[in-house]
């Protein structure tokens, strides 16, 4: 019985590998989504459709080359000086001179399935009060009796124009009780809009006598090698958190974003990093991460 049954197992698992390896090997064609990355535009442009855009390419050659493209993470870089505010319609001619040139695999685009247009607008920012939302009436006054204070506080949030003119405030998620028996009170504030980025994303519930004062710092330039590359966005946003006396003294040039070229792996997602003094806490900032082209 044991030895029909691993028999059985065995001709199951070569059957599978003989699949796998017939169908890695053969000759296909297969229709696959690519990202669309569009670079060169403005710092203060913001492109709806980023980053899910996406373009139906029809990739023909072995299963197996196709598997390995589609696993590299590839994106086609579209180049969007020419992008106007409003709606664009986008250039085929630009999608099929930016397709992959491989040796093994040859790459198509399906003009009748891909997006027609891509929608901008200018990134604008603007401060808004924080409403503190709360599971109930009774979470609420457990934490005033707690000593923890909800007095007003101002965060900023930055996108397309057309949303922020809509948005006069920002909510908590919901409060519980039961956050006092956290190390860290901390909240997490809730975007409304998906286009909209909010700084700080976290707040922390303090205690009257442990009251920490805050500071924003807008559009600091990131370090970085500007004879060999060019990167997007070039300006960072953070907040940062600290004594009443030591924020007083910290200026622009006191906090010096950069990257670290030598540990980059990839054109895309590029870590900011940061010099600091070190009385001061940065609480969070706005772009994480650039990407990175070379000149």
């Amino acid at each position: 019985m044991k030895g029909s049954l691993s028999y059985k197992i065995f001709a199951v698992l070569a059957s599978i590998l003989i699949w796998l390896q017939t169908n890695l090997l053969r000759e296909q064609t297969t229709v696959l989504n690519i990202p669309l990355a569009i670079t060169g535009t403005p710092d203060n442009m913001y492109v709806y459709q980023t980053p899910n855009l996406k373009i139906p390419i029809a990739v023909t050659g072995r299963g197996l080359n196709i598997l390995m493209y589609y696993l590299s993470d590839q994106s086609i870089i579209y180049k969007g000086e020419e992008i106007s505010l409003e709606k664009n319609i986008l250039d085929f001619n630009k999608i099929d001179q930016a397709l992959p040139d491989l040796p093994n695999l040859k790459f198509q685009s399906i003009r009748s399935d891909l997006p027609k247009e891509i929608t901008t607008d200018i990134i604008t920012s603007k401060k808004v009060p924080v409403i503190y939302d709360f599971v109930s009436l009774n979470d609420k006054e457990t934490l005033l009796k707690a000593d923890y204070e909800f007095n007003e506080l101002v965060v900023s949030i930055s996108g397309p124009s057309k949303v922020i003119q809509s948005i006069n405030s920002v909510f908590t998620e919901k409060i519980r009780a039961d956050i006092l028996k956290t190390k860290k009170k901390n909240v997490y504030l809730i975007s409304s809009n998906e286009h909209v980025v909010i700084v700080p994303t976290i707040i922390e519930l303090n205690k009257k006598m442990d009251v920490v004062f805050t500071k924003t710092l807008t559009f600091l330039p990131i370090n970085y090698d500007e004879t060999l590359y060019v990167i997007f966005p070039q300006n960072v946003t953070l907040i940062i958190e600290g004594k009443a006396d030591s924020l007083a003294q910290v200026e622009n040039k006191d906090i010096i974003p950069f990257i670290d070229i030598a540990s980059v792996n990839s054109n895309e997602n590029i870590p900011i990093y940061f010099h600091k003094p070190d009385f001061i806490r940065i609480v969070d900032f706005t772009p994480k991460f650039v990407r990175m082209e070379r000149k």
